[in-house]
């Protein structure tokens, strides 16, 4: 969802005759913040694909609570830069999905949603319970914030999304297109 809003956005800036340039001298506050969860994502993404014994074992144990850390960070980080709306409206998004994953332990995901995303593999890992992220739930708190929405696009795999990652692309056009036109 997040590559289909920056093509959006690309297209959105040059139809408009934004300047990209101004995309990249954007003087992004905090951006320090947002790099340290960046690289926790990085962090437990690869030391749980990729097996360390120990150091591996950690990171699945403590899988939520870094992500959720990681999650705060990159939200935090956004709401310095308040001034380009769009941001807050990222930042909005994010929340919206840390919220299920904080009350269920990890992202929700509607099981009749995911059988219609037609992803053999990836219905096989979340209805089995061996995603560290995702799983299906009989009775999830925050439902309605929960990955509840099947999307197959017109090239690569379904999806199944939350609200939260449609504001979050949301705010990403909007940002975007904001920083582009000052």
């Amino acid at each position: 969802m997040i590559f289909s809003a920056l093509i959006f956005s690309i297209i959105l800036i040059y139809l408009s005759k934004g300047s990209f340039k101004n995309i990249l001298n954007f003087n992004y506050q905090k951006v320090e913040v947002a790099l340290c969860g960046i690289l926790i994502i990085f962090l437990i993404n690869f030391f749980t694909i990729y097996d360390f014994s120990s150091i591996s074992d950690f990171f699945v144990k403590k899988y939520f609570y870094f992500t959720i850390l990681a999650l705060f960070f990159i939200i935090i980080s956004l709401l310095f830069n308040y001034k380009v709306r769009g941001m807050i409206v990222i930042a909005f998004g994010l929340f919206c999905n840390t919220l299920p994953i904080i009350f269920n332990g990890k992202m929700p995901v509607s099981l009749s949603a995911l059988s219609k995303i037609n992803n053999d593999k990836v219905f096989r890992i979340i209805s089995e319970g061996l995603s560290l992220s995702h799983g299906v739930f009989e009775n999830p708190k925050l439902y309605i914030l929960s990955d509840i929405f099947p999307i197959n696009p017109i090239f690569g795999q379904g999806k199944v999304l939350s609200i939260g990652d449609f504001i979050v692309s949301i705010g990403v056009i909007l940002s975007l297109y904001k920083i582009s036109r000052r």
